[in-house]
């Protein structure tokens, strides 16, 4: 059968469909006679159509209508076979290969739900795609921020043998080791600034979210998904200030690499940070506690700026060490 034919046939078709003027319901009128005061007759909606009746006009148009599609589409599927087209159901979308599976829950025991007018997302935006190691070329004036630099700019290097743990652990402590904390209202005389990866290696200094940037740079660069990795601003409730770390989403949970303690650590084992928002990528999340757990005070995220002059010191280690002795451990894309 030629598509002409079955053209054809589309159109024969289409002559089972009902007139439209068949199948419509009257329009309702005015009704005329009416008392203020009075309530409507009893049994009429429009005039000349008793309740009953109109509902039986309708049914009986909507079973025709039904009936003429069911046929029509019949004929049309029918038709399409004839020349080799068949109707399909459109494919599954696949699974994502092991090892990239997405992670389905959030950090700290929180719930995230996706927002993107947040203000920070400027900053965010503009720090992550700083993330070449030609980027720390040529931007040091003294031996020891030469010495500084270089072995940022290495690290990608030494970090090709390790194990996915080994590289967080090493990005971690290098840059824990590195950089040495300092305000932004000291730094850049300013309340809140992100500075870029190679700003904080060139000076040396910076606050919590210049060392959670450096990090991600440092680990994107070594082969870590960026889609993996989320910059997260949180509320450090013990003591009592806004914070900043990396999280690391794996088939294990999520790593998080802290510039107030050395080792990595799973968010599960401590329970006084409090998320408010994160980034991933091009994507950002609000944070809070689900229904029936501890209630959170609301806070202004415009007023948040991670960072502090109060000593780390009174930071908890976790007591238990959770993620000491995990194996296989693999990235995995955030939800």
């Amino acid at each position: 059968m030629s598509l002409h034919t079955v053209a054809l046939a589309m159109d024969e078709t289409a002559a089972w469909a009902p007139n439209e003027r068949e199948i419509k319901t009257e329009r309702p009128r005015l009704i005329s006679g009416l008392t203020p005061g009075k309530p409507f007759p009893a049994e009429t909606t429009s005039v000349g159509m008793s309740i009953s009746t109109k509902r039986q006009t309708a049914d009986a148009s909507s079973h025709q209508f039904r009936s003429s599609h069911r046929t029509v589409r019949a004929h049309t599927t029918a038709a399409l076979r004839s020349v080799g087209t068949v109707l399909r159901t459109p494919p599954r979308r696949a699974r994502p290969p092991a090892g990239t599976r997405r992670s389905g829950t959030s950090f700290f025991g929180t719930a995230a739900i996706r927002f993107s007018n947040i203000a920070t997302a400027r900053d965010w935006n503009r720090v992550r795609a700083v993330a070449d190691d030609a980027s720390f070329t040529g931007i040091c004036l003294s031996a020891a921020c030469q010495a500084r630099v270089e072995k940022i700019r290495l690290f990608s290097a030494a970090a090709e043998d390790a194990s996915f743990l080994e590289k967080l652990q090493a990005a971690n402590s290098l840059v824990n080791r590195s950089i040495a904390y300092q305000e932004d209202r000291v730094v850049y005389r300013r309340l809140d600034y992100w500075a870029s990866p190679a700003e904080t290696a060139r000076r040396g200094i910076g606050d919590c979210e210049d060392f959670a940037i450096l990090k991600y740079n440092l680990l994107l660069n070594a082969g870590v998904p960026a889609k993996s990795m989320s910059l997260v601003v949180l509320k450090d409730t013990k003591r009592d200030l806004y914070h900043a770390v990396l999280a690391v989403s794996t088939n294990k949970g999520h790593y998080i690499l802290d510039n107030v303690v050395d080792r990595v650590y799973l968010d599960k084992e401590v329970s006084h940070y409090q998320p408010l928002f994160s980034f991933s990528a091009d994507r950002s999340w609000l944070h809070g506690r689900p229904a029936g757990n501890t209630q959170q005070k609301m806070v202004a995220i415009e007023s948040v700026a991670p960072g502090t002059d109060r000593p780390a010191g009174v930071f908890l280690a976790p007591a238990s060490v959770a993620s000491a002795g995990q194996t296989d451990v693999t990235p995995v894309f955030r939800d």
